[in-house]
């Protein structure tokens, strides 16, 4: 039997098949990885294993990691294609850049208070995100914190009366309403951008 048992999934810490370490950050998410440069070729052992453990752990942490934007989108290629951001001008290089500086001419140089609600990336899309990637490359020293949850936890915890009334519920993400109620500091979406929440 390999690593990737589901006993050493379930253990505080284990070492994959490809000599991955992943160390259980909480009960319910998250997995700091070590062993690993992802500013190198991966190989498919090796994305394999962390494809795993993501799947196990929901989220995945590999800190000291010093990578180009060549080697983020490199690894974002394994997990599939890229969705750019719906808003066309936060988009560069085939990714988004979030982020509060100017440029010289007083421009934002990324999307400015993106993500400040509970959500799930790309969760409006008929297919919604299977990935979202986050390389930090500039933070303060107090705020800009990153809070991730689980969903499967928080589900699992319901009393089942709360289940049966859930199960006849349905869930609507409309990027276009979310944009005009929580974004007002911003321009309002354009005609082209409405369209492409829908597909």
């Amino acid at each position: 039997m390999n690593n990737f048992s589901k006993h050493s999934f379930l253990s505080d810490d284990y070492v994959s098949e490809s000599f991955i370490k992943f160390e259980k950050l909480s009960k319910h998410i998250g997995a700091k990885v070590s062993n690993v440069d992802l500013s190198k070729v991966l190989s498919n052992t090796q994305f394999s294993d962390i494809y795993n453990a993501l799947s196990v752990h929901s989220l995945l942490v590999f800190p000291n990691q010093n990578l180009t934007k060549h080697d983020i989108l490199r690894l974002s290629n394994f997990f599939g294609n890229t969705l750019p951001h719906i808003v066309n001008k936060y988009n560069q290089d085939g990714m988004i850049i979030l982020s509060n500086k100017r440029d010289g001419k007083g421009n934002l140089i990324g999307a400015d208070r993106s993500g400040m609600q509970w959500h799930s990336d790309g969760s409006f899309r008929k297919t919604p995100n299977r990935v979202s990637i986050l390389y930090s490359v500039e933070c303060p020293p107090i705020g800009a914190d990153t809070i991730f949850a689980s969903t499967y936890a928080s589900f699992d915890a319901l009393e089942k009366s709360k289940l049966q009334e859930l199960s006849q519920l349905y869930g609507i993400h409309d990027y276009s309403w979310y944009w005009s109620e929580y974004q007002k500091i911003r321009p309002p979406l354009t005609k082209e951008e409405k369209l492409e929440t829908l597909e």
